[in-house]
């Protein structure tokens, strides 16, 4: 059986959330913690999370996020990636005046208000602890289902 993560999600006026679990072969859960994305915002680029549906994730190493996932064959949309060093999803980083964002997925343990507007931040290295367990359980990466 392939390895695969599911990502439950709740759609919120500012972002999406999301419930992440990550099966192994013999489709038990090894893993599971938040997600954070864009609000559904009819999948247009730079400001929406993705359609739901099936998907190949692949390892990656970005030049700005350093080891990460690639969401391959996002209809519409390029460079989606799961990574981490992620704050701000769907609110105001005080520091750049936008999202840490612009269409991807961003797994994590703890979330907080950071700066009292009331939506959902990402604590300081919550991700990184997320991120660091998903390229452990999946160096080859895996198949990806986003359902609501």
């Amino acid at each position: 059986m392939e390895k695969r993560v599911e990502i439950k999600r709740e759609y919120k006026d500012a972002q999406t959330e999301g419930r992440l679990y990550a099966f192994n072969e013999r489709n038990g859960v090894d893993y599971s913690c938040d997600t954070l994305e864009l609000a559904w915002k009819e999948n247009k680029v730079r400001v929406s999370c993705i359609p739901e549906g099936w998907y190949n994730v692949i390892p990656h190493v970005s030049p700005k996020f350093g080891k990460c996932f690639w969401v391959k064959d996002v209809e519409g949309r390029t460079e989606i990636l799961f990574h981490d060093k992620v704050n701000f999803v769907g609110s105001i980083n005080p520091r750049t005046k936008r999202s840490d964002i612009l269409g991807c997925i961003i797994p994590y343990e703890q979330s907080m208000d950071i700066d009292g507007d009331g939506v959902k931040d990402i604590a300081p290295k919550s991700s990184t602890v997320a991120m660091d367990k998903l390229l452990e359980l999946y160096p080859d990466g895996f198949t990806l289902h986003i359902y609501s």
